[in-house]
């Protein structure tokens, strides 16, 4: 972290990091490293990426295009003069932060939920039918 902002160093670059706004975007990148976790964790790095502006671009968001772009992320990172274990150990950490960012949300109960857990715990013991 530089002053407080999440950052990843590259041979001698630190680059900031912003995480995409879109939860679904974020979400979209949380589930593409379950398929493919080198492209899916590079492809966070990438759209997270706060440093020079990477001529890869992605241009639809699925889960598909997100492992290709995670691929092409790669691709101008390693001619850029990073090392492969630079860009997996700056992805996998982007990604750490996308996942902390979404589970939160995946693990919040439903308002069908909530009401079924409250009209259960409200019922009196022993309560029924007389």
């Amino acid at each position: 972290m530089e002053n407080g902002t999440p950052s990843v160093t590259l041979g001698s670059e630190t680059v900031p990091i912003r995480l995409p706004g879109p939860f679904a975007l974020r979400l979209d990148l949380f589930h593409a490293a379950g398929r493919n976790s080198r492209r899916g964790c590079v492809a966070a790095l990438g759209l997270s990426w706060g440093g020079d502006p990477l001529r890869t671009t992605i241009r639809r968001f699925g889960d598909d295009d997100i492992l290709a772009y995670g691929g092409a992320v790669t691709d101008e990172l390693i001619a850029r003069g990073y090392s492969w274990s630079e860009i997996r150990d700056a992805g996998t950490y982007v990604w750490s932060l996308i996942a902390d960012s979404v589970t939160p949300l995946l693990e919040m109960p439903t308002p069908a939920e909530v009401k079924t857990a409250e009209d259960f715990i409200g019922a009196p013991a022993g309560a029924g039918t007389g």
